[in-house]
């Protein structure tokens, strides 16, 4: 079974539905996909707020009991977001793809995803990046609190530790950029392509979003994010928040991932 790692925002979701879209491949089953589970998590959750709790306190709900269903997972049951510090490789002889992204732009998301959930979300980006938040239980960090760039370097760091124990045992990986799935997602498939089971040679894409798209675009969600990534929308918006990512964010890491900035 082939496992996915990836910090929220980089794809994983993606990346799962064009696999499967496209391929025989068996994923390893995260504890929380055995939700009918997480349907119906979303369900209730979305009926307690209309019911007149908040977005931002059906959020929190939400992760409490995403949290739950991942209490005691290991190996390839955990979550796609956790830490990857397991001291063996045995669970993942089935391959191993990390996704990853450019932090500027991963912070830049997370702060707009969070800013439709968080009731106490800095309004200012760069104070959003200055703050300490407490890390979700399925991270596997010990619920410690982290500004978002610490947490991140934290994520990509292990990755790059834990590849190092992968390839020492003979366990094949990829590490997949998030750019290059969202632009082209031929390019995408194609990087994983050695680790897949039967893939097809002609690609079905995913052309449903999975993030929010302005109501102002018509068009397929597919070509709105291909066409604001491939164009850097983002970096403009950040504005310079862009410049202290840039500076703050570990170079051994960037240069390992090739994060260009």
């Amino acid at each position: 079974m082939l496992k996915i790692f990836g910090e929220r925002n980089t794809g994983v979701t993606v990346l799962k539905a064009l696999i499967r879209q496209n391929s025989e491949t068996v994923l390893a089953p995260e504890a929380g996909d055995f939700l009918e589970n997480r349907a119906a998590l979303l369900q209730t959750t979305r009926a307690i707020a209309s019911a007149g709790l908040t977005e931002a306190s059906a959020y929190d709900l939400q992760e409490k009991v995403e949290d739950g269903l991942y209490s005691g997972a290991t190996g390839g049951e955990s979550c796609a977001h956790r830490v990857t510090d397991f001291k063996t490789v045995e669970a993942f002889e089935g391959g191993v793809v990390f996704t990853v992204r450019n932090p500027a732009s991963w912070a830049w998301s997370m702060f707009n995803t969070l800013q439709r959930r968080k009731a106490d979300l800095p309004p200012k980006f760069i104070d959003f990046l200055l703050t300490d938040w407490k890390t979700a239980a399925r991270d596997g960090l010990g619920e410690v609190y982290l500004p978002p760039l610490a947490l991140y370097e934290r994520k990509v760091a292990r990755y790059m530790a834990f590849s190092k124990k992968l390839k020492a045992e003979g366990i094949a990986f990829k590490t997949l950029p998030f750019e290059m799935l969202v632009t082209n997602q031929r390019k995408g498939f194609r990087r994983v392509f050695p680790l897949l089971t039967n893939p097809s040679e002609k690609l079905t894409p995913v052309r449903e979003a999975t993030r929010p798209i302005p109501e102002s675009h018509k068009g397929p969600a597919q070509k709105y994010f291909q066409a604001y990534y491939e164009n850097e929308v983002w970096k403009d918006e950040m504005g310079a928040g862009y410049d202290f990512v840039r500076h703050q964010f570990s170079k051994e890491l960037a240069s390992h991932f090739k994060f260009e900035f």
